[in-house]
């Protein structure tokens, strides 16, 4: 129970449910940005989040993204990205944690589908 309530509140704040043009269908998104020192840690925490997430059956993968300066400090930034994909998965996710925010959770509905809204226990 409190690996689910850990994993709503943690894609309710860094989560997104998004339609991908380029690869036509939809995706859950979790999104860390971290200086580059702390590389080795993010990747380490994001790996323990897949890991939950497999706790109920929801495939995912992570994947490195762009690195940048930033330009207040000039420090180097590297982020990642946790991506939930196929509609099973994605259907598993709203099933056993879903989000706390209402519009997280109707983008969640459209992914799913048709009859989806009937279903909603969000």
């Amino acid at each position: 129970m409190l690996q689910k309530f850990f994993l709503r509140r943690s894609f309710s704040a860094e989560g997104s449910v998004s339609y991908d043009i380029n690869t036509k269908r939809w995706e859950i998104k979790y999104s860390m940005y971290k200086l580059l020192t702390l590389e080795r840690n993010a990747r380490k925490y994001l790996e323990c989040l897949r890991k939950l997430l497999e706790n109920f059956n929801i495939n995912s993968k992570i994947y490195t993204k762009q690195r940048y300066k930033r330009k207040s400090d000039n420090k180097k930034i590297i982020g990642f990205h946790v991506m939930i994909r196929g509609n099973q998965n994605i259907k598993r996710f709203k099933e056993h944690m879903g989000f706390d925010i209402k519009y997280k959770n109707q983008n969640l509905l459209r992914a799913i589908g048709p009859g989806a809204a009937a279903e909603s226990r969000c």
